[in-house]
C-alpha cells in the first residue's frame, strides 16, 4: 500500500495555532516567536492601510518559525542555566545565613524574568525576596516590595500591586531611602491611572515630587514627575496646568541632556496639541519625537498618537499606513500591551472611511485585554468605541450598555490614550 502524495502547505492562521497549541509556560517563547514571526493575509487587506484583521488572523510563517526556534531554544537553555546557578546560590546562601547572597539571587532573576516579558515569574520571585526581606528587617525590604508591586501590576493584580507600593513607600520613609520612596508613590500613582482615578494619581505624583524636591540640581525624576502630573492635568481638562508642566519637564531634561526627556516631552506636548484642536502641529511634534524614541514601546506609543492627529486632518490613509507600521513593531517586539490602542486607532480610520466591519478590530482589542489583564481603562476605553460604533450602526440599545459597562470601570472621569507613565527605574 503506498503512502498517499503530501499535501500542499495550506494558510494556517495564528489563531488555529494557538487553539491546538498547549497553554504551557515552556511553550511561552516558542507562541511569542510564532506571534512575532506571522505576517498579514495579503488577501484579506482594505485599501493599503493594512489586514482588517488582528493578530489572530495573521497567517503563520513556518519557515521562520523553524529559523527562529533554534535561536529561541539556546536562549531559553541559557535562562535555564542562569536560573538554576542562581537557585543554587540561594540554597548555599541560606546554609550560610548570608541574608544579602540570597536577596541579590532572588532580585536578580525576578529582573530577568522581568526584562523577558514575564512578569508573573518576576513576581514570584519578588515575592520570595519580600517574604525573606520583611522576616529579616533588611533594608532592601521597599526595594524588594516596589518591584514586587510592578511585576504584580504587570501581571493585572492591581490590587495586590496598589498594596505592596504603599508598603514600600510606608518602609522607605520610614527608611530614608528617597529613591525607593519616589519609586514607589510614582509606582503607586500610575496604577491609579490604570483605574482612571486621576485626582488619585496626582496625589502620589505629588508625593513623589515632595520628596524630589521642586528645586535642586537636575534629576531624571523630576522631569518624570512632571511629565506624569502634565498628563493628568491634561486629562482632568486643565490644559494650561499641563502645559506648566510639559514646560518644567522640558527645562529639567534640556539641564541633563536626556534624550529620553525630549522624546516624552515632545510626545506630551504632541497629546496637548492635539487636545487644543492643532492636529497639524501635534504631527509635526510626534515625528521629531518618532526620530528620536528608541525604544519600541515609545515607538508604538507615540506611532499611535502620529496615527490619531492623521486622522484628525482627514488623512486616513496615511493614519492606517502609521498604525501597521507601528503594529509591526509591537509584534516583533512583544509589546503587546499596545495592541488595543493601535486596534482602536485601524478601527476608526476603517469607519472614517466607510468600512462597516471596523468594529470587528474592536472585539479583538477587547480579545487581548482580557487575555493580557490590561488595566480597567483600557477595556473602558474600547467599550466607549464599541458603544460610537453601535450608535453608528442604529444600534442605540447596545450603545447605551456598551457605555454602561465603561462607566462601571471607571466612574465619571474620561481618558486619552498614548501615555507613558514611567516609575523612573
Amino acid at each position: 500500500m503506498t503512502n498517499p502524495a503530501p499535501r500542499a502547505p495550506r494558510d494556517l492562521r495564528v489563531r488555529r495555532a494557538l487553539e491546538i497549541l498547549p497553554a504551557t509556560p515552556e511553550l511561552e517563547p516558542f507562541v511569542e516567536l510564532l506571534v512575532a514571526s506571522s505576517v498579514a493575509d495579503p488577501g484579506r487587506r482594505w485599501s493599503a492601510s493594512g489586514e482588517l484583521g488582528s493578530v489572530g488572523d495573521r497567517l503563520v510563517d513556518a519557515r521562520a518559525l523553524e529559523r527562529g526556534a533554534g535561536r529561541v531554544a539556546a536562549e531559553e537553555a541559557r535562562h535555564t542555566e542562569r536560573l538554576l546557578r542562581r537557585t543554587a546560590v540561594v540554597v548555599g546562601a541560606l546554609a550560610r545565613d548570608d541574608h544579602d547572597a540570597i536577596l541579590d539571587a532572588l532580585l536578580e532573576q525576578g529582573a530577568e524574568e522581568e526584562e523577558l516579558g514575564r512578569a508573573s515569574r518576576a513576581r514570584a520571585w519578588y515575592r520570595a525576596g519580600v517574604g525573606l526581606a520583611r522576616e529579616w528587617g533588611h533594608p532592601r525590604t521597599p526595594e524588594a516590595l516596589r518591584r514586587a508591586a510592578r511585576a504584580a501590576r504587570n501581571s493585572g493584580e492591581l490590587e495586590e500591586a496598589a498594596t505592596a507600593y504603599e508598603e514600600a513607600w510606608a518602609a522607605a520613609r520610614e527608611l530614608g531611602l528617597e529613591d525607593d520612596a519616589i519609586i514607589a508613590a510614582t509606582g503607586r500613582g500610575n496604577v491609579e491611572v490604570d483605574h482612571g482615578r486621576w485626582h488619585e494619581a496626582e496625589g502620589w505624583y505629588r508625593r513623589a515630587l515632595e520628596v524630589v524636591g521642586e528645586e535642586g540640581p537636575p534629576r531624571r525624576e523630576r522631569w518624570q514627575l512632571h511629565q506624569n502630573l502634565a498628563i493628568v492635568r491634561r486629562r482632568l481638562g486643565d490644559l494650561e496646568g499641563a502645559r506648566r508642566r510639559l514646560e518644567l519637564a522640558r527645562a529639567e531634561g534640556e539641564a541633563l541632556d536626556d534624550p529620553d526627556a525630549r522624546v516624552e516631552v515632545s510626545n506630551g506636548m504632541g497629546q496637548l496639541l492635539l487636545a487644543e484642536g492643532d492636529p497639524a502641529g501635534a504631527e509635526a511634534l510626534f515625528r521629531a519625537a518618532l526620530e528620536e524614541a528608541s525604544t519600541p514601546k515609545a515607538r508604538v506609543t507615540i506611532g499611535v498618537n502620529l496615527g490619531e492627529a492623521l486622522l484628525a486632518r482627514g488623512r486616513d490613509l496615511e493614519a492606517g499606513e502609521v498604525a501597521r507600521e507601528a503594529e509591526a513593531v509591537a509584534l516583533a517586539r512583544g509589546v503587546h500591551v499596545k495592541l488595543p490602542e493601535l486596534y482602536r486607532l485601524l478601527a476608526a480610520v476603517a469607519m472614517h472611511r466607510g468600512e462597516q466591519d471596523g468594529y470587528l478590530l474592536l472585539e479583538r482589542a477587547l480579545e487581548v485585554i482580557r487575555a493580557r489583564r490590561l488595566p480597567p481603562w483600557e477595556e473602558a476605553q474600547t467599550l466607549r468605541a464599541l458603544a460610537r460604533a453601535a450608535a453608528e450602526r442604529g444600534e442605540d440599545e447596545r450603545a447605551h450598555e456598551l457605555e454602561a459597562r465603561a462607566g462601571e470601570l471607571l466612574g465619571e472621569e474620561s481618558i486619552t490614550q498614548g501615555d507613558a507613565n514611567g516609575e523612573g527605574e
